[in-house]
C-alpha cells in the first residue's frame, strides 16, 4: 500500500527574498525593537528617580 501526501497549494518562499521586503516582519520587528527600547529607558528612568 502506498500513501501519498497532498502537494501544498503555496511553495516556500525562495531563499533569496529578503525578511526585510516583508511587511508584517517589519511591522514585527519595529514592535518588537520600540518594546524592548521602551522597557530599557523605563528601567533607567525608574531607576535615577531612588
Amino acid at each position: 500500500m502506498t500513501v501519498t501526501r497532498p502537494r501544498a497549494t503555496e511553495s516556500p518562499p525562495a531563499p533569496s527574498e529578503s525578511l526585510w521586503r516583508n511587511g508584517d516582519f517589519l511591522k514585527f520587528w519595529l514592535g518588537e525593537t520600540l518594546s524592548l527600547l521602551g522597557g530599557l529607558l523605563a528601567g533607567r528612568i525608574g531607576a535615577g528617580t531612588r
